[in-house]
């Protein structure tokens, strides 16, 4: 029997999720990028807390027990921390929406994002790199991220069903003489099932439970893709794993816009900068 179940970054399908009024995944991106406009301004709130309370501890750090201390402090640095990460991701959305194309070294994309995925491929997996010399791609770090550490964690998850056997995920690189760039990310868990190669790229398709997968993985792997002038492709034959194949154009050798430069403002949060308030005062 062929697991075939995939989602967070990437799933292979079952049965559609999506309400009959959905539309193409171009109106979910436009909704998606509406949305994390405004989580802009409860994010500033958000970490303007965090630092309060922090400030807050460190005042009454003498009042606590020793133990009591460490563990709320290291409460509010995962806090800290997660905010923080979602912000990162709600400046890239808004930005990718926009003319931000940018230029990447993939090979730096690719070792963070084995690094990021770490909590879940340990234990499952050990990863082989194949790096070769390739030229940077189009497509902003913070982008292209997000589509590889989908993938990865995608692979990581495909081979948690079968604890019994040593697996790995090989993420290899390569280029042709076309300038195009070629990245696989290929796992040796189940495979995912013939009936649904076809249809594993669609937006609400997954084999998940209800309440366990959006099905939008994939399709938003797809998405970034297609954006950047490339294709994203999968093989598998199953009980012998499954390839996902990503081909990006080089980046062109035009100056970058200065707008895009590192360090240049990409967002403004739908709301003024905030003082620090306590929490009580947010209601």
């Amino acid at each position: 029997m062929v697991n075939s179940s995939r989602d967070a970054a990437g799933e292979a399908s079952g049965e559609a999720s999506h309400p009959p009024e959905s539309g193409p995944l171009v109106g979910v991106g436009a909704l998606a990028e509406a949305t994390f406009h405004d989580l802009g301004g409860p994010l500033t709130y958000l970490l303007a807390n965090l630092e309060y309370l922090d400030c807050q501890l460190a005042r009454h750090e003498a009042d606590l027990a020793p133990g009591r201390v460490a563990e709320l402090r290291q409460c509010l640095q995962e806090a800290t921390s997660g905010a923080a990460r979602i912000r990162d991701i709600v400046r890239d959305a808004v930005a990718s929406g926009r003319a931000d194309r940018g230029h990447s070294d993939l090979r730096r994309v690719l070792l963070t994002c084995i690094k990021v995925a770490r909590t879940e491929i340990d234990h499952r997996a050990r990863v082989i790199t194949e790096f070769d010399a390739v030229p940077q791609v189009a497509g902003t770090e913070a982008r292209l991220s997000r589509l590889f550490l989908n993938l990865i964690v995608n692979a990581a998850q495909a081979v948690a069903g079968d604890p019994e056997n040593e697996h790995f995920i090989r993420v290899v690189t390569r280029a042709d003489a076309d300038r195009r760039v070629t990245v696989d990310i290929a796992d040796s868990g189940p495979g995912i099932a013939p009936e649904h190669l076809e249809r594993i790229f669609e937006p609400y398709f997954t084999t998940k439970p209800a309440g366990s997968g959006t099905g939008l993985g994939l399709a938003i792997c797809k998405h970034i893709v297609d954006d950047l002038g490339g294709s994203l492709t999968v093989e598998s034959t199953p009980g012998r794993g499954a390839t996902f194949r990503v081909t990006l154009p080089a980046a062109s050798t035009r100056p970058t816009d200065p707008a895009q430069k590192e360090g240049a403002p990409r967002f403004s949060p739908s709301t003024p900068p905030v003082r620090r308030l306590p929490l009580r005062q947010l209601g």
